[in-house]
């Protein structure tokens, strides 16, 4: 790439105000999504350009769009395919997760019911045996096939996939062969992309567990110059297409494990123990009482020989069972998706970024500050690596990782 003079323009690369166009589109698409007017590129404004290729501003950085054409031909179809598998594969294990837990509780609770309606209301007693069968046999095909298939391994290997493959278009955006040497640049992509097309289960657990770098890689002096307006558009490009996009990312999960931690938030774990506490405490004063006043009456399952008292009793008694059964489904369910870990995680990994944002938004984009620009690329992109590590190992420690 030949050196621009200062006050010249060989090229005929257009002025400044393009980039702003640039800037415009970009930022325009992005609060489309999210107003929710652009439903469409909801999921994939990051990585699908093709709607970018043909934009007149992007002609102010030729180089930049050689990249985003070889994205969206070799990256994008191998993303997308990885990305497809892992929705699949997270949408299944959400299914048997759900079906084993709550077919799991249904199952004790209708043993804890029939016990109770043996003494209150023996006829439907058949009724729920038959619901505890049901249920029991229902957790177990439903453990079994989470188990043999794999689902939460399958949706972690495929999402960490898609998600380093991510990390990948918006990582090589910053290596020095991009400005300097487009063919080997591309040749060290495609050997990255084959490296990450296929993980493995046992691939993504060891990537996810081993020990993080202190410092990223840092990017490397290009050794030829950047014209500003391409170190321009490549800033506006990654700053609203990365960090802005995965900001308003870490924003949506962050409001939706919000909304799945009401039980987390009004500790509904010790109000279910304080009540189970209070109803046994209840429980124990009928009983004494009945003890004492009707020492001659003895136990039988006819209902017609036991008195409003004892019906209370057995009621109690089957309550201060139920309740524990319930309260270790609701936390068995919030262990299951990490809901709060979930939401302080997205929460804090959102304030993080508005720094980098910031960065790139106040560059000055001089060809004297190409390298601060790749850096502060590469730092960025770094963190996001390791917030996707910490996100997988989240994922691992889950209580009921199947």
């Amino acid at each position: 790439m030949s050196e621009v003079i200062p006050g010249s323009n060989p090229n005929n690369i257009p002025s400044p105000s393009d980039s702003t166009d640039w800037n415009r589109e970009l930022t325009s698409t992005l609060d489309a999504i999210r107003s929710g007017t652009d439903k469409s590129r909801g999921w994939t404004f990051d990585m699908d350009d093709a709607p970018e290729l043909n934009s007149d501003p992007l002609a102010t950085a030729p180089v930049l769009r050689e990249a985003l054409v070889f994205f969206q031909s070799e990256l994008h179809p191998v993303w997308k395919e990885t990305d497809s598998k892992a929705l699949k594969s997270q949408s299944r294990h959400k299914i048997v997760a759900n079906l084993a837990i709550w077919s799991g509780v249904a199952a004790v609770a209708m043993a804890i019911l029939q016990l109770v309606l043996a003494h209150v209301l023996p006829t439907v007693t058949i009724l729920t045996t038959i619901l505890e069968f049901v249920s029991i046999v229902l957790a177990a095909i439903t453990v079994m096939m989470g188990i043999t298939l794999h689902f939460h391994h399958n949706w972690l290997s495929a999402r960490q996939s898609a998600e380093r493959l991510r990390s990948l278009k918006f990582q090589s955006l910053a290596w020095h062969e991009l400005w300097c040497d487009l063919d080997a640049w591309k040749t060290r992509v495609r050997e990255q992309i084959n490296k990450l097309r296929h993980l493995s289960n046992e691939q993504a657990e060891r990537w996810a567990t081993e020990s993080d770098s202190a410092a990223p890689d840092e990017a490397m002096d290009p050794g030829c110059p950047i014209p500003p307006t391409e170190l321009r558009a490549i800033a506006d490009y990654y700053r609203i297409k990365r960090l802005e996009f995965q900001k308003n990312y870490f924003d949506l999960q962050s409001n939706r494990a919000n909304r799945y931690s009401w039980a987390h938030h009004w500790k509904l774990s010790l109000v279910i123990f304080f009540a189970s506490v209070i109803i046994v405490l209840m429980h124990g004063v009928i009983s004494l009482a009945l003890s004492q006043g009707h020492a001659e009456e003895t136990a039988t399952t006819d209902v017609d020989h036991h008195s409003f008292w004892h019906i209370v009793e057995f009621c109690l008694i089957g309550l201060a069972a139920l309740l524990p059964v319930i309260g270790f489904g609701v936390r068995a369910w919030m262990s299951a998706f990490e809901f709060p870990r979930s939401r302080n995680l997205f929460r804090a990994k959102s304030l993080a970024l508005d720094t980098p944002i910031a960065v790139l938004k106040d560059s000055p984009y001089d060809e004297t500050d190409s390298l601060r620009v790749l850096q502060s690329l590469s730092h960025s992109e770094y963190f996001l690596i390791t917030e996707h590590r910490e996100w997988c190992r989240l994922q691992i420690e889950t209580e009921w990782f199947l």
